[in-house]
């Protein structure tokens, strides 16, 4: 009879560390996040790239992006351009936030991907992988443009 208990006791304990562990917001984040109209501006070689996109989070909780990779940039960064003492200047920052069932762009002016010692071609595209609080991790397909405005 206790072992049946224990049995029953240790598939409980299972169940519930399971749940724990699918609830977390780490595990939902990589799910609810959504990567849209993503590239990367190459100006000249010598010079970083920018990147743009848009983030849509579908999910009930905020989720936090820590960083990007991408095998196209030396060093890729989350930056923001802001105005300071009436110069414009760009700062690195080290997580942004994507509002529940919201969305965060990354545009000219803003949030951006500063792209150092770019291995980027003009009109090929690159993968990149976008790494969330806890864990998480989206990757995205970014277009490589030149100095012309994508698409719509």
């Amino acid at each position: 009879m206790q072992f049946v208990a224990r049995q029953r006791l240790a598939l409980a304990s299972f169940l519930f560390i399971q749940a724990l562990l699918l609830s977390a917001p780490c595990a939902r984040a990589a799910v609810t996040l959504s990567v849209s109209r993503a590239y990367f501006r190459l100006i000249l070689p010598s010079l970083p790239a920018a990147g743009y996109m848009t983030l849509t989070n579908r999910g009930v909780q905020p989720v936090i992006v820590t960083g990007i990779s991408t095998s196209g940039c030396g060093m890729a960064m989350l930056h923001k351009s802001v105005m300071k003492n009436g110069m414009d200047s760009m700062v690195a920052v080290p997580a942004v936030s994507v509002p529940p069932r919201g969305t965060l762009q990354f545009a000219p002016g803003g949030y951006h991907v500063m792209c150092v010692h770019p291995r980027l071609v003009v009109g090929h595209d690159v993968l990149a992988t976008i790494n969330l609080q806890g864990g998480g991790r989206v990757t995205a397909r970014f277009a490589v443009i030149g100095t012309h405005p994508p698409h719509p």
